[in-house]
């Protein structure tokens, strides 16, 4: 993934003191042989992250910056409910990432590669002609 400068002197400093965790799990096919890999971010357990943790961590970064707000006074973690914000979160980062990077002139082929695509081809249903 390209890193301006400054992200990756902050990534720096973040592996430094928080090193990678090892963590070993079947990562190309359930119930596969285990893999073990480093991964920089992970939960409080040292697990991996999947999106719905991702998702209620980052909602709780929203609420304080006041881009979202909270729907009840419950403390995060005791059942804390914020507004609907599907356009501010994984998916739209990834979407976003997608759009900055084609106006920044990176190809089609080297961005599917970056976003973990194996194939370019559009879903049968949105070929499909009306």
């Amino acid at each position: 993934m390209p890193l301006s400068d400054g992200l990756a002197a902050l990534l720096t400093e973040h592996i430094r003191k928080h090193p990678p965790a090892e963590v070993s799990l079947p990562w190309l096919e359930k119930g596969g042989e285990p893999i073990t890999v480093r991964l920089v971010l992970t939960t409080r357990e040292l697990k991996p992250l999947d999106k719905n943790y991702f998702n209620y961590l980052w909602k709780g970064t929203l609420e304080a910056i006041g881009a979202i707000a909270a729907l009840n006074d419950k403390p995060v973690g005791k059942g804390r409910k914020w507004e609907e914000c599907r356009d501010k979160m994984m998916q739209s980062l990834r979407h976003l990432f997608a759009s900055e990077a084609i106006n920044e002139g990176i190809d089609v082929y080297t961005l599917a590669d970056l976003l973990g695509h194996e194939d370019l081809r559009l879903p049968s249903a949105a070929t499909s002609t009306v």
